[in-house]
Order: structure tokens, then sequence, then C-alpha cells
């Protein structure tokens, strides 16, 4: 018996633990009898189910009930079918304890992104148009919009690749995801666009350092050009008390050390003793100054994101 036979019969006996999840389905053929139809089932779903959270989000255990066979999870590792934005890719998956890993590397650039390993704290950060996320060897921290999550896996490193866990493509970079039943992955990006503004239906949310800040969504719009944000209740959100200058005509923000100022109309941000050019220039509307998205890293000197589904998320960096 060849290996590809061997292999399809030990992942039909292992997949019979899984068949509860999806019910036959049948069909009525020319003589009006019923007869099976073959069915692709996604056992994705309850692979990602398996895993038991607390309170905090933090993956701590399994649950017996939705929990996939462990021989079959092993066997759709050892079958290297991975298929990212119809492409196949030259690595499979792994599998480690219950979590199925991806190569970070190959999967994120078929996808589109940029990476840059950082060698001095083992990191890579990737890097797709507006769209932003980090991720560091052996720390169970993921970014998703600026947003730390945890996914209950940290990243490995296996034959010289780094892996992170097949939530991964769906949490963080917000792929769809299917596991079929003869262990083919396959990961589809989502179009990746600047989102339209909130009076075309899009509903925008701001966080900052994981916070959201309660900022309505008709708060933020777009122009031709960029994404407008106002400027006062981010300011006010990272810690800075804000002031008009009635003298220059400028939004003030004040942190211990450190001031800036924003006018409208300006070509730059005075930061400091620093004169930062804007991308886009303020605008005043309703009374509220906007700066524009593409601006606030320069601006506040934070790190900046925002993804398809109008999560705005900005974070700083902290010192330790």
């Amino acid at each position: 018996m060849n290996k590809t036979i061997t292999a399809s019969l030990a992942l039909a006996i292992a997949l019979m633990s899984a068949q509860s999840l999806a019910g036959p389905v049948s069909a009525m053929n020319e003589q009006g009898t019923a007869v099976p139809v073959a069915q692709e089932r996604n056992f994705y779903d309850a692979y990602v189910k398996q895993f038991v959270h607390n309170d905090n989000g933090e993956i701590i255990g399994t649950t017996r009930e939705t929990s996939l066979n462990q021989d079959w999870l092993k066997l759709v590792s050892e079958r290297y079918s991975l298929t990212v934005d119809g492409q196949s890719v030259d690595a499979g998956a792994v599998l480690d304890g219950n979590y199925l890993l991806i190569p970070l590397r190959p999967v994120m650039e078929e996808m589109g992104y940029e990476l840059t390993w950082n060698a001095e704290n083992k990191s890579v950060e990737a890097v797709k148009g507006a769209l932003w996320t980090s991720v560091e060897l052996n720390k169970d921290q993921y970014n998703y919009a600026k947003i730390p999550i945890q996914l209950g896996k940290a990243p490995v490193i296996k034959e010289n690749r780094m892996y992170v866990p097949l939530q991964f493509a769906g949490g963080v970079l917000k792929a769809d995801v299917s596991l079929n039943e003869q262990g083919d992955i396959t990961i589809q990006s989502r179009p990746d666009q600047i989102p339209e503004d909130s009076f075309g239906g899009m509903h925008w949310v701001i966080v900052v350092n994981g916070e959201g800040i309660g900022v309505p969504s008709e708060d933020v719009f777009t122009t031709e050009d960029d994404v407008m944000v106002p400027a006062e209740a981010i300011g006010k959100a990272l810690g800075y008390t804000v002031e008009n200058n009635k003298e220059t005509g400028a939004c003030e923000f004040v942190r211990g050390a450190k001031w800036i100022a924003l006018k409208e109309g300006g070509t730059t941000a005075a930061v400091g003793k620093m004169n930062v050019e804007l991308k886009t220039a303020p605008i005043v509307k309703d009374g509220k100054l906007y700066l524009p998205f593409s601006s606030l890293a320069d601006v506040f000197n934070v790190k900046t994101g925002i993804d398809p589904t109008g999560v705005i998320g900005i974070q700083e960096e902290f010192s330790s």
C-alpha cells in the first residue's frame, strides 16, 4: 500500500471522532433516490474552539467536547499542504502540543507584507501599507492595529524558521482560514484598503494603549488623501493637557516637558523645538481640530495602525 493511500486511510480513521461536528448531506438523483453528496467541511472553527480561555483571554487548556483528534492534527502537519491567497506555500504546518503552527515569513510575504528581522531582540516587524504587526520569539504577544493580543502560544523557531499559531492568520492578520478534512490549510487575505468613512457605513473605533477612548464613529472621516482623526481626544487619551492659544490660533498639547502645537491649515506641527512636516493639513470641523492619521506617529511619537474593519490603534512604547 503506497504512502498516499496509507495517509488517506489514517486521516479517515482519525477524523471519525470529528465527524459528529457536521452531519451527512444527501440529495435526490433523477430517480428520486437520496444519495450522499461529498461535502467539504471546515474544521478550523472546531480547532479554535478546543481551547479554553480565562477571563483575561489567555488559553488555559482544552475541552474534550470540541477537541479534534490528536492523530488527525499530526497528520495535518505531515500532509504539508498550505495555500495562501491561492498559491501553494513551500512550507507546511507543524504540530506543537495541541497547536498547529504555520511558518511566519512564507505566509506573510505571500500576503504582501514586507518583513524586517531584528536580531537583537529576535523579533519580526511586518508592514503592508497602513497595516503593521510585530512578533517576538518566545513571547505570547501579537499586535493587531498596535493592540497586543495573546494567542496562548508564543512564536518558536524550528529548522531556522519562525512559526506562529494558526490562529495568527485569522486573529491578527484578519484572514479567512479553512482546514478541511483532508488536512489542507487555506489562508485567504481580505482586500486591504483604507476603510471608507463612517457615512459610507464604516464603524470607526479609536484605541489608545489598548483602551477604547469612546470617540463616536462620526468623529472620524476620510478625505481624498487621508483618514482624519480628532486631535484633542487622542491627545487627552495620551495624557496631554490641551489648550487653544488665542494669540497664535494653535491647539497646544502639553505633557511634562513635551510640547506640541497644531494649527488648522498648517503644513507642519511644532514638536518641542522641531517642526514635523504633516502629510495633510489639519482641518477644523464642527469646532474640532482633526489631524491626518498618517502624521499621528511622527507628531505624538507613537506607533499607529489601522485595519480594514475601522479599528484605529495608537500605542506608546513605554521604557521598562
